[in-house]
């Protein structure tokens, strides 16, 4: 094993293992404008061109827990690596660039089947998921809070109305004392 190779395949491996997606695509025979126009949209979406050897691929992997990615590497294959798990955009490009098949990838240090990458498209942002979740708890702390201020608005408002009631019987006695003299 060449140590150029290794040094290598542990950048190749240490990229994937901090990369929040990991797309894994098998290419057609393309010219090398076509490759670049495609490199440039991935850009865009800030996903990062890694075309390695299967050789180097496979000393990067061997042992270790992305050894079940290896039979993705089997024929032309490459690799976009990206910080951000933009999988519904990764999914929309991938049907405007026809020499790139896109065959698995890792989400969050999860594999992915094709299947799962749409699935995963599909679901809601994780803020929208968060904001659910805060209105679904604070409901009910809401509601107790509405519930006992309740009883004291009640309190205050019957009170108010006992002031004002007692209040007036006083001053109909002053009118009508100072009407008689």
């Amino acid at each position: 094993i060449n140590p150029f190779e290794q040094i290598i395949a542990k950048e190749f491996f240490e990229k994937i293992e901090n990369a929040k997606l990991v797309a894994v695509f098998h290419q057609l025979p393309m010219s090398s404008a076509d490759l670049y126009e495609a490199r440039l949209q991935l850009n865009k979406i800030n996903l990062e061109y890694l075309q390695l050897n299967n050789n180097i691929v496979k000393l990067a992997f061997t042992g270790t827990k992305y050894e079940a990615l290896l039979k993705l590497y089997e024929s032309t294959t490459v690799t976009f690596v990206g910080d951000q798990p933009a999988v519904a955009k990764l999914l929309k490009l991938e049907k405007k660039i026809p020499g790139l098949f896109l065959i698995g990838g890792i989400v969050e240090n999860r594999f992915m089947s094709i299947h799962d990458l749409k699935r995963y498209a599909e679901l809601p942002s994780l803020q929208s998921l968060q904001g659910q979740l805060v209105g679904t708890l604070s409901y009910p702390i809401q509601s107790l809070s509405r519930s006992l201020a309740y009883h004291q608005m009640e309190l205050s408002s019957s009170l108010s109305r006992y002031i004002t009631d007692q209040t007036l019987p006083e001053s109909k006695e002053c009118d009508t004392s100072s009407s008689q003299e």
